[in-house]
């Protein structure tokens, strides 16, 4: 009986921060956010829009904690679309998401990368290059996976744990990196 009421607060809190996200949006940011239904939300929720940025949410979305949104450019996230803890999205470019996709945890997708072709000048004053993300419809990123710019992953495909996802994935893909685990003795020197 205390786990029915304890799992039915639970819900309704989920709800609730939900409606608590749709009013904080539309009070600060105004068009720049649109969200449908009204989100599950666990944890904390990290939103930024800059100005040419936008945020689109599709409905039944669900967040777990410390789940971060920076968006200088349009994120567009699809129905039933679920991402677990400490995810995030950097956008300057544009990251279009499907619907019905999971994200694991500590999955990071960014549209841009620091430019370094310039010995002389600093990296963190040479700018960016970017390039848009498409993530299609029903897929599954694994946790700690990082999606970089310019990658489109097709419709039903797996990203596995721990992968970096650089290329284009076609459509109905698993994607896996291969890992050799080289387990060697160590040679201790002898003590004299």
């Amino acid at each position: 009986m205390f786990c029915r009421l304890f799992n039915l607060f639970r819900a309704f809190l989920r709800r609730f921060n939900g409606c608590l996200l749709r009013l904080y949006c539309f009070f600060v940011y105004g068009a720049h956010v649109k969200i449908s239904g009204i989100p599950l939300i666990d944890g904390s929720i990290s939103i930024s829009i800059f100005p040419k940025g936008h945020l689109a949410i599709g409905k039944n979305l669900s967040v777990r904690k410390s789940v971060e949104f920076r968006c200088s450019a349009p994120v567009s996230i699809g129905d039933n679309c679920f991402f677990n803890n400490f995810c995030s999205i950097v956008s300057i470019e544009g990251i279009s998401i499907g619907n019905d996709c999971l994200f694991g945890e500590n999955v990071h997708i960014y549209d841009n990368n620091h430019v370094f072709c310039h010995e002389n000048i600093p990296i963190s004053n040479q700018g960016f290059s970017s390039k848009a993300i498409c993530i299609g419809n029903n897929v599954w990123v694994g946790s700690n996976v990082c999606i970089l710019k310019g990658v489109s992953i097709g419709n039903n495909s797996v990203i596995a744990a721990n992968s970096i996802v650089a290329v284009d994935v076609p459509e109905n893909s698993i994607v896996k990196t291969q890992r050799i685990v080289d387990i060697q003795p160590i040679v201790f020197k002898n003590k004299q």
